[in-house]
Formats: structure tokens, sequence, C-alpha cells
């Protein structure tokens, strides 16, 4: 989903950290520019500080607060990996009973 701006000062800040990940492709300036230029969030846009263009909106998901992104997904690859160690018969367990194993196994994520 895009989330148009204008932006407050934590979700700029959201925004900027995003584009500082390195690992993730970040928003450019689509003009001619010698090299790609990384847009810089403000409260009312995007904008390019080599031309000035600008673009008024961002992903949702760029607004989360993320260590970093890499982390997020390994994190969620992780818990899948533990998930797999519950018995056969999990789905028939009581929900009690799902929660003990999922707190066993460390999944915080459980059904």
């Amino acid at each position: 989903m895009k989330i148009k701006a204008p932006w407050t000062d934590e979700q700029v800040a959201a925004l900027n950290r995003w584009q500082a990940y390195g690992f993730v492709h970040e928003f450019t300036c689509p003009n001619d520019h010698k090299m790609s230029v990384p847009l810089e969030a403000t409260k009312r846009s995007w904008v390019c500080p080599a031309c000035g263009y600008t673009q008024d909106w961002a992903h949702d998901f760029m607004f989360e607060e993320h260590s970093n992104p890499l982390e997020t997904a390994f994190a969620a690859n992780a818990a899948k990996q533990r998930a797999r160690q519950r018995p056969a018969n999990y789905d028939q367990l009581s929900p009690q009973e799902q929660w003990q194993i999922d707190k066993a196994l460390g999944i915080l994520d459980w059904k």
C-alpha cells in the first residue's frame, strides 16, 4: 500500500533509515543524472538533492520499525525452521498444548 505525504518527523526518519540500509533498492531520481541519485525524505515529499524532483508517496512497510530488513527476514526464517520441529499431531492439540510446545521451541508467532 502506498502512503502519501505529508509525513511526520518520525515517518521522515523511518524513510531515510530505509534509504540508508544499503541492501534494499532505495528510491532514486528518474531524471537523467550521470549516476543514480537516491531521493531524500522530507515532510512534504521525497526530493532529489541534485535536481529537485519530488515524489509524494512511499510503501507502507518503509515506515515500520526495522533494525534492518535482513535481520527481520532471518528471524522469520528461523521461526519457520523451529516450527518444523513441532510434532506431527500439533494441529490436533489444544491451544494450551500448542502454546507450551511453541514456548519450548522459542516460536513467538504461533498459530
